[in-house]
């Protein structure tokens, strides 16, 4: 069994053949890779809010000299808003 990858930063389309773990699986390991994907979505989008928060913060003058203290709970509260919201949210369309 093999499938087309597609790069699209390159626009190249490449035949691949399917992993023996994943071609094992049948049908079930395109359920469990659309599943994962799904649930993946959210983790991305927080992660990428965390990453922009810590830039963010490491602009404020006396972080990085370690005279000042980040906001820690800043970042704890994007990741439970974000947990709660999105992961909640897709949990149910499975």
């Amino acid at each position: 069994m093999q499938i087309w990858r597609v790069n699209v930063n390159t626009q190249t389309l490449k035949r691949e053949p399917v992993l023996e773990a994943v071609e094992r699986l049948g049908g079930r390991g395109l359920l469990v890779a659309s599943c994962w994907m799904k649930l993946n979505q959210p983790v991305s989008r927080a992660a990428g809010q965390i990453v922009e928060e810590v830039r963010r913060q490491f602009r404020l003058p006396g972080i990085m000299e370690g005279t000042k203290t980040p906001d820690y709970a800043r970042v704890v509260g994007i990741s439970t808003a974000s947990a709660q919201k999105e992961l909640t949210k897709n949990s149910s369309k499975l």
